[in-house]
């Protein structure tokens, strides 16, 4: 049961970690696109 934890929580910490850029590119394209438009 404890394994299974730490491994969810370091599953979790990876898609955090791969999200969080992602999360950041996307603004900024949005951003940018928002001011392309204008």
């Amino acid at each position: 049961m404890f394994k299974d934890g730490s491994r969810f929580i370091s599953g979790s910490a990876i898609l955090f970690y791969l999200l969080k850029p992602a999360d950041i590119l996307l603004a900024v394209w949005k951003l940018g696109s928002f001011f392309d438009s204008k």
